[in-house]
């Protein structure tokens, strides 16, 4: 399960060059005990109420950023934002699942960028 969810959240670059990020990754998934990481994993993909009739709800600039990941691809995460009044979203290439963490200089000169312009 640790091999599959860090190829997941992280980019086969950052994978091999940052093993800091990999250790991160490992130590969320071997750190609870195992019965409760599969019944945690179980319920956000199986059991979790969809909560995508609420995104227009959101009555605060919001922020979607997401790399090459299968867990939120761009498109959907571009789907979601433009049901949100304030919406934006915005990809990190060369990232996965956890872009501040794999490119946090292009991820915080993209935050800044947004904040500059009123979270437009």
């Amino acid at each position: 399960m640790a091999s599959a969810l860090l190829g997941a959240m992280l980019d086969p670059r950052t994978r091999a060059n940052d093993p800091e990020a990999v250790r991160y990754v490992l130590d969320a998934v071997n750190r609870p005990p195992r019965r409760g990481m599969q019944r945690a994993m179980a319920s956000l993909m199986l059991r979790r109420p969809s909560l995508l009739d609420r995104l227009e709800r959101i009555d605060v600039p919001t922020l979607l950023m997401t790399g090459d990941d299968a867990m939120l691809p761009i498109e959907t995460a571009r789907e979601q934002a433009a049901r949100i009044p304030r919406g934006r979203a915005l990809h990190i290439p060369g990232t996965r699942h956890l872009p501040a963490m794999e490119d946090a200089a292009t991820t915080g000169a993209a935050l800044a960028a947004w904040l500059a312009e009123g979270g437009r």
